[in-house]
């Protein structure tokens, strides 16, 4: 398959395009060398992580390769680089599953490391387990892990410290009265040596995404049916409870969004929070929260209607506010201010995205947010870009195409279109003057790079499957 990118140059002027005066040169490709024997799991201010532990420059050189356990290899979910050297978690499957946090020196040698779950309870039936959805270090070197866990354990690791556990009567009041097993969220805080600092897991919340900000905030977000409070301190004064409309008995499945910031260095306080409703029938789920590099909260949320147009809602408990909706599926691009006064005041901007109404493959990745360190976010799936928006590669007559859509930042009004199934984004990295994307490419390719081609992957054997390749393409 030929696949021709071409390539822009532009500069953000309050999400305007600005045009090169000259007609730019070709995008730039790397295959990862030597070949990177995992996915990418995230993105730093010089390149891309791996899986396996394994850091990637931009133009494909391997760089470094952590001294990972063997619970760890291949099993890492999120890798980020630290004052003091790379920290990465993972989910480790084997047994009845644990999370695993570690933290090595610039070297790649590991400094400390610990496990949350991964055994049964006294009845030997109930496990113990936990599983990451998150991970942040702070400045100063403290390492923040959001995730989920089932039973009782100890975040501390090693056995140590006081027991939590799930309260399965709040769990299960968002699973349709039985869950099995019951897990609840939450984050925990270590210093730079691994001790544990805090732990935050209230009960009931049905959080499923995270984000972190360097000045301490913290981000939930996930789906509700029903009611939520979502300010989860259990002080009745400080409810701040929202509804379905119209809606008290909702569908199974038919969930509803919402999203909440927490003062990380206050006891996790409370700072405010929203949800998305849709009319009865309707539903809404996040695909990712973050925050932008200028400090404000972008969560994106898909909504599905039916057949009519009828508006949904963005609610705080206490205001609310309809925001532009369509019939069928699309994607509601929501924005909290950095400050919390503003940040409470009515509903956040918001920006709508088109789904693409013809059919996907069984095989299509699931919408998600993709988040660039350096700031800069984007939306990546079957979606629509929007009036005005450059598209990098043209749709191709006969072939679906998912698009990865810049919502923030520099890459606001760009759009990379790649064929559905071949080409899947796992990370990206927005620099001053461009983006470059850590893809998995399915099958053998010939792009076009810096004024040539060059060929990525594997040639299809007939009756084999081609083995994955992991390469980086900076669009500048």
């Amino acid at each position: 398959m030929q696949l021709t990118l071409a390539l822009c140059l532009w500069l953000a002027a309050g999400g305007t395009i600005a045009r090169a005066a000259s007609p730019p040169p070709a995008a730039q490709w790397f295959a990862a060398d030597p070949p990177a024997d995992g996915s990418f799991v995230g993105a730093d201010g010089s390149g891309f992580w791996t899986q396996n532990g394994s850091h990637y420059r931009l133009d494909g050189k391997r760089d470094l390769a952590l001294k990972l356990p063997a619970a760890l290899h291949h099993r890492l979910g999120f890798a980020r680089s630290g004052p003091d050297g790379p920290v990465v978690a993972g989910s480790v499957e084997e047994g009845t599953g644990a999370a695993r946090v570690a933290a090595y020196d610039p070297s790649g040698n590991e400094r400390w490391s610990l496990s949350i779950g991964g055994d049964y309870g006294k009845d030997g039936n109930t496990p113990n387990s936990a599983g990451t959805d998150g991970l942040f270090v702070n400045p100063n070197g403290d390492v923040v892990l959001a995730g989920h866990f089932s039973g009782c354990v100890r975040f501390a690791g090693g056995g140590k410290g006081k027991r939590t556990c799930v309260d399965e009567k709040a769990a299960q009041r968002f699973d349709n009265g039985s869950c099995d097993p019951c897990t609840q969220a939450f984050v925990a805080v270590y210093d730079a040596r691994g001790k544990l600092r805090s732990v935050f897991a209230p009960p009931g919340y049905p959080a499923s995404f995270f984000a972190a900000a360097p000045d301490g905030r913290i981000a939930l977000a996930g789906g509700w049916d029903a009611s939520l409070d979502l300010d989860p301190d259990p002080d009745p004064a400080r409810a701040a409870v929202v509804n379905q409309p119209g809606n008290p008995k909702p569908r199974r499945g038919d969930l509803q969004a919402f999203w909440s910031i927490f003062d990380g260095r206050n006891r996790m306080q409370w700072l405010g929070g929203k949800a998305l409703t849709t009319p009865r029938g309707g539903s809404a789920y996040p695909i990712g929260t973050a925050f932008d590099g200028d400090g404000a909260l972008v969560t994106v949320v898909h909504v599905q209607l039916g057949r009519r147009p009828r508006p949904c809602a963005v609610t705080d408990g206490t205001l609310t506010t309809d925001v532009r909706a369509e019939h069928g599926d699309h994607v509601v691009v929501t924005l909290d201010a950095k400050d919390a006064k503003d940040a409470k005041k009515g509903a956040p901007a918001a920006d709508l995205l088109a789904a693409d109404k013809s059919p996907a493959s069984s095989n299509a990745p699931t919408l998600r947010l993709l988040s660039s360190p350096t700031g800069g976010l984007f939306a990546f799936g079957a979606l629509v870009p929007p009036v005005g928006t450059r598209v990098i590669e043209p749709p191709q007559p006969h072939r679906r195409q998912l698009v990865l859509v810049g919502l923030r930042g520099t890459a606001r009004g760009l759009a990379i279109g790649v064929p559905e199934e071949l080409f899947v984004p796992e990370a990206v990295l927005v620099e001053k003057d461009g983006v470059c994307v850590a893809f998995t490419l399915v099958a053998q390719h010939e792009v076009a790079s810096g004024g040539g081609t060059i060929t990525l992957g594997e040639p299809h054997v007939v009756g084999q499957t081609s083995p994955p390749t992991r390469a980086i393409g900076c669009f500048r």
